[in-house]
Parts: C-alpha cells; structure tokens; sequence
C-alpha cells in the first residue's frame, strides 16, 4: 500500500474514533487516573485536549480550525458538567486548562495562516480578503424551469 495524504486522513478519523471516547473515559473515571500521570493534572487535561485537536485538525482537513477549536472546547465543558452531575470534582481549571491545551495547537495554526496571507496575498486590504473569501460567497440561486402548467396555460 502507498502512503498518501487521504490515508492519513483516515487513520486521524480512526484514531479519533478512538481517542475521544479515551479521553472522556479518563477524565471522568472514578479515582482520577490522570492524578496517577507523573504530571499535574491540569498538564495532563491539556496535553489531552492538544492531541485531540490535533488529530481533528488531521482528521478532517476541509473543516474550519476555529470550530473544532470551538467543538473540543465544548467537549471539555460537557466532561467537567458530567463530573459536575455526578459528584465528583469539577473545576473550572481543568476546563482552562484543556483550553491552553486547545490554544497551544490552534494560536500557532493561526500564524501560519497569517504567514500564508503575507506570501500570497501581501499588498491586499483584510477587507478586500473578507469580501473575495469564497466561503462566505452568496450561494446562486438555483435555475427553476418554468412549469408545464404556466407554459401552456392560457394567457389573460
């Protein structure tokens, strides 16, 4: 088999089939198996939610960063809920945490991203981009025939 990038993608999706389940498993487990890491747990819940993002990013390559930023934000939220709704300790740091996690990963995203701009696109405003961005171009409308019944219909 050769390598080539859509198989990457679909091992990232595997692997994040996998992962986030993990994750969830590990952050709400009774008896806090991430305390038994050789790290703080705050660094362990961001190292877990930068290889989460990360594998996201790989795993599907035509989705905006900024809303699987957005997604395992949430995700970490809901997990720190859970714990909430159980009992055990949530804290709004772990969620922060899991946010540096995030932002580790996505800040650096958005450099290149500038980077990409001042070689391709140097000398235009950030307007003239926002207004030519192809994702935020008016859909067409579609074509609609003309019925039968309008076409042969009488005229008044």
């Amino acid at each position: 088999m050769t390598l080539m990038p859509s198989n990457i993608v679909t091992f990232a999706r595997a692997a994040l089939f996998v992962l986030t389940p993990g994750v969830a498993v590990l952050c709400l487990a009774p008896g806090q198996p991430l305390q038994a890491l050789p790290i703080s747990e705050s660094a362990a819940q961001a190292a877990l939610f930068y290889g989460i993002t990360a594998t996201a990013f790989v795993a599907f390559p035509r989705l905006r960063r900024s809303d699987m930023a957005a997604t395992a934000l949430v995700l970490a939220g809901v997990i720190e809920l859970i714990q909430l709704a159980s009992g055990q300790a949530a804290s709004l740091r772990d969620w922060l945490s899991a946010g540096i996690g995030i932002g580790a990963l996505y800040v650096p995203s958005l450099v290149e991203q500038m980077r990409h701009m001042a070689r391709k696109h140097a000398f235009s405003t950030f307007s003239d981009l926002a207004a030519n961005d192809r994702r935020k171009r008016a859909r067409r409308k579609p074509v609609v025939a003309e019925s039968a019944v309008d076409r042969f219909s009488p005229q008044a």
